[in-house]
């Protein structure tokens, strides 16, 4: 069996450019000025600043290193603005999980326990290491599935939207080429009409104007309104 064709979009041809309002030149200069005169106008607000008296007091348990409550200090005093050359923070745990060539006792537990942090970043960096492996194909795979459903909704509305003009700009096409335009026809034929009356009763004034003439020249003078009257009058 033969698959049935499918419907074609219906296209719509124009020959005609849709309607654009006309906009001053200097319009966009003037609304630039006016947001400029606001803008002038408004108060800039106040810098936020950062103090001790301000900065709520470190918080932490009391096994949380002191690297923490350093870094805030030092985030404190620079007034939440970022540093001017960064730290290696994993350098400097490197060098504090050493053990000391002769040191206390409590040295030798400070350092183990810094190897033992070190070890924790290790295998919590190995173990993302391991699942980004096995699962980022999948997550990138998704996401592009996502962009492809998301770019396909937004090509339909786009053209939909490309549609909606289309038949506006044909409707208003339809009605300045058939509805005005005969409405036009009827309303020049009117015209012409009403020209041509009119040049008929001019050439008809000036007939009656040659007829009347010998009159006025015989009588010396014009014609008023009641000697017109009674000569109507007589015909009767």
């Amino acid at each position: 069996m033969q698959s049935e064709p499918q419907p074609q979009p219906r296209e719509i041809s124009l020959d005609s450019l849709p309607y654009i309002d006309q906009v001053h030149p200097d319009y966009e200069a003037y609304a630039l000025t006016l947001i400029e005169e606001e803008m002038q106008s408004m108060t800039p607000p106040a810098p936020v600043t950062y103090s001790h008296a301000s900065i709520p007091d470190f918080k932490s348990s009391a096994s949380a290193i002191s690297l923490n409550q350093i870094e805030y200090t030092n985030l404190v005093n620079r007034n939440g603005q970022p540093r001017k050359e960064n730290i290696d923070f994993y350098k400097i745990m490197k060098a504090k999980s050493a053990p000391p060539s002769d040191g206390s006792v409590a040295d030798w537990q400070s350092a183990v326990q810094h190897a033992k942090k070190e070890l924790e970043h290790e295998r919590i960096r190995q173990t993302n290491l391991d699942l980004e492996n096995e699962f980022a194909s999948s997550l990138w795979k998704h996401h592009a599935q996502i962009l492809e459903r998301s770019s396909t909704a937004t090509d339909k509305e786009l053209q939909a939207q490309l549609l909606g003009v289309d038949q506006i700009n044909a409707q208003r096409k339809e009605m300045q080429e058939v509805q005005a335009m005969n409405k036009l026809g009827k309303l020049n034929y009117r015209w012409e009409e009403l020209i041509k009356k009119n040049l008929h009763l001019m050439k008809g004034v000036g007939e009656l104007e040659k007829e009347i003439m010998p009159f006025r020249e015989e009588n010396s003078g014009v014609l008023n309104v009641n000697d017109v009257q009674k000569i109507d009058d007589d015909d009767l």
